[in-house]
């Protein structure tokens, strides 16, 4: 992700707490509470990036639990590892971003492209 780094100093500044703990799970409340303006921090990713900083962490939370699920892992722990308290939450999550939902995934070796 390092790749695009903003010139401007909060997208920085996630970015790098996101590298540390991409499970970790953010929500507005977490990020204000870090002196950022919402809106402000919204403008600056979806410039940067195209999408919110919130949407960013949620796909890096999934990318973890694809990794993981491609691996064999369960996905019940798989969920609780991405920061999903609900199954029913991760598994949205999930068909939305990798288009099958997860226990296809961990049930086949193939990734199908649609």
């Amino acid at each position: 992700m390092q790749a695009m780094v903003s010139d401007d100093p909060a997208v920085r500044d996630l970015l790098t707490r996101l590298d540390n703990d991409p499970t970790y799970r953010w929500s507005e409340d977490k990020v204000s509470a870090l002196g950022y303006d919402l809106s402000t921090i919204r403008r600056a990713f979806k410039r940067t990036f195209g999408i919110t900083f919130l949407d960013l962490a949620r796909a890096r939370r999934l990318q973890a639990g694809f990794t993981a699920l491609s691996n064999g892992d369960h996905v019940i722990d798989v969920q609780l590892e991405a920061g999903f308290e609900s199954g029913a939450a991760f598994r949205t999550a999930f068909a939305k971003m990798v288009g099958v939902k997860p226990r296809a995934l961990s049930d086949t070796a193939l990734l199908r492209a649609y």
